[in-house]
C-alpha cells in the first residue's frame, strides 16, 4: 500500500510538471533569465519526485544493488530539496530586479550553504550524519538532519523577506501587483515541510513544491494574459476586468479619464523603423508608470490599443487631475530633451464623472477619446 502510495503521488507530480516544462518549451521566444530559473524549478522538482519515488519503491527491499540505490535516490532526494530552495531565491531576486543580488559574488556568497550542505551530503555514505540504512534498508535519520531543514528553510526564509521588504517600500501600484505573488509560493511548501518534519514517514515535500509551482504558472499565464506584452501595461481584456469589477462593486465612483495618444508616431516609424517606435511606446509606459508615485489616488494605465493609453484616476479631485496631467507633458519634455534622434509628443484628453455602471465607465473613455482627438485637431493648426 505504502508503494503504490509513492508511486501514485510522485507519478502525478512528474506527469503535471512535465506538462509545465513542454507548456514552456513550446514558447519559441527568447527565454528571459527569470523564466530560466523558473524551468530549472521544474526540472529539480521532477528529479525530487522521481528520486523519491525510487526510494519508497526500493524501502525495505533486499537485493545485491538495492542499498546503493535507496543510497543515491536519498541523497538526491534531500539535496534537490535544498537546490531547489536556493533557485526560488535567486528566482525571486531576478523577479525582484535585485541587481546586487544576482551579480556572481553575491550569488556565490548566497550558496555557501548550498554548497556546505552538498560537501555533508557526499559523505553521508561514509558518516551517516544526515541519514542511514540498516541492514534491511530501512531509512533512518542521522544526528545532522537538521542541517538539511535549516539549509532550506534559510533560503525560502530568505526569499519570502526579500519579497515583503520590496512590498513595503514599492509605491507604483502596478509593480506591486507583480511582485505579491511571489509571497505565496512559500505557502504549500511550508505547510507540507512542517508535516514531513513531524510526521515520521510522511513525505510530501515535493507536493507542496508542485503545488507552489503551478500557482506560480498559473498567476505567470494569467499575467501574460492581461498584461501588453511590450510596455509591461495592462491590456484591454485586463481594463474590461477592471471596468467589470467597479461595475459589480455598487459602489458610486468619482473617475478621471485620461486618453493619450502619441504625436507624429506613423513619422516616427516610417523615418527611424519599427525598432524606434517600439521604443517610443515603452518609454511612454515608463512615463505613465512613473505616475503612481507622486499621487495618492489609486491610478489604472493601460495601453488602449497602437499608440493610445488610458489612464483612470479614482479618488482624485481636479486640483490633483491637473497635475497628474501636468507631470505626464512633463515627463515628455524630459524624454524628448533625452533623445538625440526623434522627440516625444502626445496629445490628452480628459474627462470626468459620477460613475455607477459599466456603461458610465464607456462613456467616459468615448469622451476623453474625443477631447484627445480635439486637443490633437487643436496642435496641428498652431
Amino acid at each position: 500500500m505504502q508503494v503504490i502510495y509513492y508511486v501514485e503521488v510522485n507519478l502525478l507530480c512528474i506527469i503535471i510538471l512535465l506538462m509545465l516544462r513542454f507548456s514552456q518549451a513550446s514558447n519559441r521566444n527568447k527565454l528571459s533569465a527569470d523564466m530560466i530559473l523558473f524551468n530549472w524549478l521544474i526540472v529539480v522538482t521532477i528529479v525530487m519526485c522521481a528520486s523519491e519515488m525510487v526510494s519508497g519503491v526500493l524501502r525495505g527491499k533486499v537485493f545485491p544493488t538495492a542499498r546503493a540505490i535507496l543510497g543515491t535516490s536519498n541523497l538526491i532526494y534531500i539535496e534537490s530539496l535544498v537546490f531547489v530552495s536556493y533557485l526560488w531565491m535567486v528566482y525571486v531576486d531576478i523577479r525582484l530586479k535585485n541587481a546586487a543580488g544576482n551579480s556572481p559574488a553575491k550569488r556565490l556568497v548566497w550558496a555557501i550553504p548550498l554548497i556546505a550542505f552538498t560537501i555533508l551530503a557526499l559523505s553521508n555514505p561514509f558518516t551517516d550524519f544526515l541519514f542511514s540504512l540498516d541492514s534491511n534498508n530501512l531509512y533512518s535519520r542521522g544526528s545532522l538532519v537538521f542541517v538539511h531543514w535549516i539549509v532550506s528553510w534559510f533560503y525560502l526564509i530568505a526569499a519570502t523577506i526579500k519579497t515583503i521588504s520590496r512590498v513595503a517600500h514599492v509605491k507604483d501600484k502596478l509593480k506591486r501587483r507583480e511582485i505579491i505573488p511571489l509571497l505565496y509560493f512559500i505557502i504549500a511548501p511550508s505547510l507540507s515541510g512542517l508535516v514531513q518534519t513531524f510526521c515520521y514517514g510522511v513525505s510530501i515535500s515535493q507536493v507542496g513544491i508542485m503545488l507552489s509551482i503551478v500557482l506560480l504558472y498559473l498567476l505567470n499565464q494569467r499575467s501574460l494574459i492581461l498584461t501588453d506584452a511590450l510596455t509591461g501595461l495592462n491590456n484591454r481584456r485586463a481594463l474590461d476586468n477592471y471596468i467589470a469589477n467597479i461595475a459589480s462593486s455598487n459602489e458610486i465612483s468619482q473617475l478621471f479619464m485620461f486618453m493619450l495618444d502619441l504625436d507624429h508616431f506613423k513619422t516616427i516609424n516610417d523615418r527611424y523603423g519599427h525598432v524606434a517606435g517600439d521604443l517610443a511606446l515603452q518609454k511612454t509606459a515608463d512615463i505613465l508608470k512613473s505616475l503612481s508615485k507622486g499621487t495618492d489616488s489609486r491610478l489604472y494605465i493601460c495601453r488602449f490599443g497602437g499608440d493610445e493609453f488610458l489612464i483612470v484616476a479614482k479618488g482624485c479631485d481636479e486640483e490633483e487631475a491637473q497635475s497628474i496631467k501636468d507631470r505626464i507633458c512633463i515627463g515628455f519634455d524630459e524624454a524628448s530633451r533625452n533623445r538625440g534622434d526623434f522627440s516625444l509628443h502626445a496629445s490628452i484628453g480628459t474627462s470626468e464623472g459620477i460613475c455607477s455602471s459599466a456603461e458610465d465607465i464607456q462613456r467616459l473613455i468615448v469622451l476623453a477619446d474625443k477631447q484627445m482627438y480635439i486637443a490633437k485637431n487643436t496642435a496641428k493648426q498652431l
